[in-house]
């Protein structure tokens, strides 16, 4: 309505000029959001996917009859949609009604399929990354969603999309049959989700509807984790349901508890799952990871939802399994060493991408065939740093996180020091703090994919969370010179001082507290530390000599003692060394013990003036050995690594 023009004012003329604003506007808002209803793009319960435009960008568009029933669905799909911000959840652009008001239009994020179209090789686009981090991803989104205190109840491939830009992500969409949940638990009036991935504390209604009661029990968040379970064998069977081939046979078999197939691929291994052997170790990294993913996912889809595997612990096995991964690193190295210059340079962890950052800029370098490692790099992204107020302050740490999508940054300089981490593809900043201080390492937790920390001066470490962009907590040491997460808990702090090595552990519901568990002595000048998850030891190494720790003991497992250095050269001639992280990950009962006795979970690469030498302390003479025959001091190695089984950088 157009409220009455007062005395002496001309009435038709005002209408005309408030008609004209309403026109245009509707006509601003029908430019920016364009819907092609000749490309469908899907299909859903609640409606229809086209291809369509937002402020001239092509994104998908979910067109949802508005009807009275609808209303409320429709409501609480933009309402809770709206709220969620992850890299693994399809970002929602906007939201209009159509100019009848016969539709609400969802504006999303496009992608270039769903996970069923890539088993069912429909999907063209950028390679997909390995397949242990596109599970991580999935269980990453969909933890993600829990965390927000709500259940996603219609988890299945066709509701899992790929990104098309790279490096690729998997993403959640159709949140129409989401709802919040209370200590992760939730009400249900109606059992909501498909047929053919329903958990079967759920789908135990449907078989019987005669006698389906009027106040249905409540159910919990791990019915979710049943149905990522089944997507889970689905994606790496490309196309398989564990409880069978037939859609229309697999709801029975899910309450028959008889997941056939899941059996069956099992038996590929030559030693069945939950069964112990000293051949463990002999078999391919391949096949242990396939051993390991069958086992996880059948903790995942166990009948009863007590025994089921929670969400936590799934990412915390596929960030172990991922930690473990070599793939492609050694080529990565290779170009690394050939750019160099002022540039600190990190490879992605699973993608073939550089980091590389200097105070002015940050590159990010890309290669599509790793078999010319020199020539095929080309620049995919500049960002400019200067709007930090990074000038004149050194570059001093760079650490991609686990799964690739995060890159914290230290600056350092004569007035002031900045901590920044970047989001990968999309280079915004989650993080930003003016910290006093050195930045010299940064460490990520190996689970918790925001969670980092970083000694920002000699005298305290932080520990922040990229999520929230802030410090949680900080933990004060004297003369701190390494930092290392042993668990996704506990942190190891190490001192110049007076070489204690302390671990520090967070509260499980309260990471803003931490308290002191463990404390060693690893003499003075203790400079590195090394984790492997495999044998759950801890390995210090300084200019005196290498310690490996068992957190059940306070002396030494194992030692090895360098020669003291004449006093003017002690300065000049430091020892560093490397530890080759055999993690395998996962292993039936008694597998720890076992990894101990094994002798290739202790290889130790030793750098220094006097040549680059190997340790292994479950060798017979338990001696280094020095990697070449020429006995001339050689040039200080300055650090040394493992690339890959028989591979060593310098």
């Amino acid at each position: 309505m157009i409220i009455p023009p007062r005395k002496g004012f001309n009435w038709l003329h005002i209408a005309n000029e408030k008609f004209k604003e309403a026109l245009s506007r509707k006509s601003r808002i029908s430019v920016s959001f364009q819907v092609n209803t000749g490309k469908q793009l899907g299909k859903g319960y609640f409606g229809q996917v086209f291809e369509g435009k937002f402020n001239g960008d092509l994104v998908a568009v979910k067109q949802m009859t508005t009807t009275t029933a609808q209303k409320n669905i429709i409501q609480r799909e933009m309402n809770t949609h709206i709220e969620l911000n992850h890299v693994n959840v399809v970002k929602l652009l906007d939201v209009d009604d159509s100019a009848d008001n016969r539709f609400t239009h969802l504006a999303l994020e496009l992608c270039g399929g769903t996970l069923t179209d890539y088993c069912e090789k429909k999907l063209s686009g950028p390679k997909l990354p390995p397949d242990e981090l596109v599970l991580y991803q999935i269980a990453n989104g969909l933890h993600y969603i829990h965390s927000r205190n709500l259940v996603h109840r219609d988890i299945k491939p066709e509701n899992i999309l790929i990104s098309m830009k790279t490096p690729v992500q998997m993403k959640f969409s159709d949140l129409s049959f989401v709802k919040k949940t209370h200590q992760d638990i939730f009400s249900q009036s109606k059992i909501r989700g498909t047929l053919q991935w329903l958990a079967p504390e759920r789908l135990v209604f449907l078989s019987d509807p005669e006698n389906m009661p009027a106040d249905l029990p409540d159910a919990t968040i791990k019915s979710d984790t049943f149905s990522s379970g089944c997507v889970f064998f689905y994606f790496l069977t490309r196309g398989t349901h564990p409880f069978g081939k037939n859609p229309v046979t697999v709801p029975a078999n899910i309450l028959k508890k008889t997941p056939g197939e899941l059996v069956s691929y099992k038996q590929n291994f030559d030693i069945p799952i939950g069964k112990s052997g000293d051949c463990y170790d002999d078999l391919a990294a391949d096949d242990v990871n396939g051993r390991i993913l069958a086992r996880l996912i059948e903790d995942m889809i166990q009948f009863e939802e007590k025994e089921r595997v929670g969400l936590p612990e799934v990412i915390k096995q596929l960030a172990a399994v991922l930690y473990g991964m070599d793939k492609s690193k050694c080529q990565l190295r290779l170009v690394e060493s050939s750019l160099g210059g002022d540039y600190i340079i990190r490879s992605h962890p699973t993608e073939l991408i550089l980091a590389c950052a200097n105070e002015k800029k940050l590159i990010f370098y890309t290669a599509e065939n790793l078999a010319i490692p020199f020539s095929n790099w080309r620049e995919e992204k500049e960002v400019t740093c200067l709007p930090l107020n990074f000038g004149g302050k050194r570059v001093r740490s760079l650490e991609w996180n686990i799964i690739g999508i995060q890159l914290p940054a230290g600056y350092g300089g004569q007035f002031g020091h900045n901590l920044v981490v970047w989001s990968y593809p999309e280079c915004e900043i989650p993080f930003q703090k003016e910290i006093s201080g050195y930045f010299n390492e940064i460490n990520w937790n190996p689970t918790r994919p925001n969670l980092f920390a970083a000694y920002a001066n000699d005298h305290q470490v932080v520990v922040c969370d990229s999520s929230i962009g802030d410090v949680i907590t900080t933990i004060d040491c004297k003369s701190v010179s390494a930092v290392k997460w042993i668990s996704e808990k506990r942190i190891a702090v190490a001192s110049s001082w007076n070489g204690k090595i302390n671990i520090f552990e967070m509260e499980e519901n309260n990471l803003t507290t931490t308290r002191p568990v463990k404390e060693f002595t690893h003499r003075m000048n203790c400079r590195y530390l090394e984790w492997n998850e495999r044998t759950k030891y801890l390995a210090s190494g300084g200019d005196q000599g290498i310690n490996i720790w068992s957190m059940d003991h306070d002396m030494p497992i194992y030692s090895l003692e360098f020669p003291l250095q004449e006093e003017e050269e002690e300065e000049e001639e430091k020892e560093t060394f490397a530890w080759r992280l055999c993690t395998g990950n996962g292993e039936a009962e008694g597998g720890i013990e076992r990894a101990r006795k094994s002798a290739k979970n202790f290889t130790f690469v030793i750098g220094s003036m006097e040549g680059v030498f190997i340790w292994n302390p479950l060798e017979c003479e338990q001696q280094p050995r020095r990697l070449s025959d020429d006995t001339e001091r050689s040039p200080f190695h300055r650090t040394v690594d493992f690339l890959q089984p028989g591979a060593l950088r310098n």
